[in-house]
């Protein structure tokens, strides 16, 4: 499951609105429902920030927060 996250994350690393097509397309082996979970966790604790469909629990489109790219960005360049 850390891989599927993983990936998820690449995706939504550029910090622009991605739509959970969007994302499935880029994670083929994910399904909606995996690819729903996955951000559901990750706006949990506040990595992710994200819009539901109108009259639905579903979300429709999914972006890092600001702290979370920073984090990231952090980690790459701590790489060297």
């Amino acid at each position: 499951m850390v891989v599927a996250i993983d990936e998820v994350l690449d995706v939504l690393r550029d910090g622009k609105w991605h739509t959970i097509e969007d994302i499935q397309t880029k994670c083929r082996h994910l399904n909606q429902n995996q690819i729903q979970f996955i951000i559901a966790f990750l706006r949990e604790y506040g990595f992710v920030d994200s819009k539901r469909q109108r009259w639905s629990t579903k979300l429709r489109v999914a972006r890092l927060t600001l702290p979370m790219l920073n984090f990231l960005q952090r980690l790459e360049d701590l790489k060297g």
